[in-house]
């Protein structure tokens, strides 16, 4: 009796049908760009990983959004504008969204305790660039998240898995849509209530989140994903800017970091 309930355990184990738990991402966009592209990326390299956890990650349609009975373990990820990252906010409080593209300004953005914003402002990467090229007079580089070259902190076999699934280069947008994914399994990994942690300033604070940029990477009081940016002329990657250098640039007045603090 022993043995067959040991062999019965270990095949459920294995299947994970009657023990494993599904975690939902919506996605919010086109799925002819980059951003969904490295959503796919991220949801394959998820559940490699929650094999050996128990998980699933499952991509949800917004219809389906209302019969999902566990939101602690469910989020968004928008490829949207600010006004649609704003009306995803407020009709659904209690998830978290991920913003993947940049918006125009820390300003511009809806100021919401469920909005994760997984890249920095136009603003900010083009105040990037304008100090990078003011130290470089002779160079015509841009701040980019990231880029295809990239080789280090092990980026080099990640662009390597998305040039062979998506047959084309990992772009900032894909990185983005990647790293919302690849951020939600992490913390999946640790807590039963992924999303429930996710809306706790306090905890998005102390994130280690690995990023493939090689520093742990965390929100700030604005919810603004803190990261290195690259420096890319004709192509190559020729510097590289520190969070730290990145935050003199920031805007120390942002409406969103007062009402971030707040909730």
């Amino acid at each position: 009796m022993l043995k067959s309930f040991t062999v019965i355990c270990l095949m459920v184990l294995t299947t994970g049908t009657a023990l494993g738990k599904e975690l939902h991402i919506v996605f919010d966009g086109s799925k002819e760009t980059d951003a969904w592209l490295g959503l796919q990326q991220g949801i394959e390299e998820a559940n490699t990983q929650g094999k050996f956890l128990n998980l699933k990650y499952i991509i949800a349609n917004f219809n389906d959004l209302a019969s999902i009975q566990d939101k602690a373990s469910t989020i968004i990820v928008s490829a949207r504008s600010a006004l649609r990252n704003s009306e995803l906010a407020t009709k659904y409080p209690n998830i978290p969204v991920f913003a993947v593209l940049p918006s125009s300004s820390a300003q511009s953005r809806p100021c919401a305790k469920n909005i994760l914003y997984i890249s920095p402002s136009s603003q900010i990467m083009n105040k990037v660039t304008t100090l990078w090229r003011a130290e470089h007079p002779n160079g015509n580089g841009r701040a980019q998240l990231w880029h295809y070259t990239f080789r280090k902190y092990a980026a080099a076999q990640l662009n390597k898995r998305f040039k062979k699934t998506a047959e084309k280069p990992m772009s900032d947008d894909s990185w983005s849509a990647w790293a919302a994914v690849k951020l939600f399994s992490d913390v999946a990994a640790k807590n039963a209530n992924p999303s429930t942690q996710l809306l706790n300033p306090k905890e998005t604070s102390t994130l280690a989140f690995d990023g493939q940029k090689g520093v742990d990477l965390n929100f700030n009081s604005e919810l603004e994903l803190l990261q290195p940016l690259l420096i890319v002329d004709n192509g190559i990657i020729v510097s590289e800017i520190s969070i730290q250098k990145i935050n003199t640039l920031r805007d120390a007045n942002s409406n969103c970091r007062t009402l971030a603090a707040k909730n």
